[in-house]
């Protein structure tokens, strides 16, 4: 599976239902958080044989609004960032930025492109992909997101 940035990765793609989800990968292992009931409100599906988690927001139209990968199904310009230490990461991947390094754990960013990855020990264990926030509000509507572009774009003005 290829990870398209702000897309999503293979055929999942953001914005989707979870319906959709179901016909690319079957039922997942664990499901946490179902209907978003939790103060978080998203539900998060976790497929353990892929190492792929889902997350889905709860407003009512339970689209995909968060992609976690812990394995080396995807690949990222044809290489599977999971497991790659942190010099070869760099040198893969030459325009990622460190945006925050504690002790043994450091994550990475591609500016602009929805891509965070965690390092521990300086291996990356996980990567988490998101969507463009405002494209993503254009095609969905998520009330809720809609909500808080707004409230962040007036804070922005005062």
């Amino acid at each position: 599976m290829e990870i398209l940035p702000l897309t999503g990765v293979g055929k999942l793609e953001f914005g989707q239902r979870k319906k959709d989800a179901l016909n690319l990968l079957s039922s997942p292992s664990t499901i946490i958080n179902e209907n978003g009931l939790q103060d978080e409100g998203y539900e998060k599906w976790e497929y353990n044989d892929l190492g792929i988690e889902l997350s889905f927001e709860n407003d009512g139209q339970q689209l995909l609004i968060s992609i976690t990968i812990e394995s080396d199904i995807a690949s990222l310009n044809g290489i599977n960032p999971v497991g790659l230490d942190e010099a070869s990461l760099i040198q893969f991947y030459p325009e990622i930025e460190l945006s925050n390094h504690h002790e043994k754990l450091k994550n990475y960013i591609f500016p602009n492109k929805g891509i965070e990855l965690f390092l521990r020990d300086n291996k990356v264990e996980r990567i988490y992909i998101d969507p463009d926030l405002d494209e993503f509000i254009e095609k969905t509507g998520p009330k809720r997101w809609i909500r808080q572009k707004q409230i962040d774009d007036l804070l922005l003005t005062t």
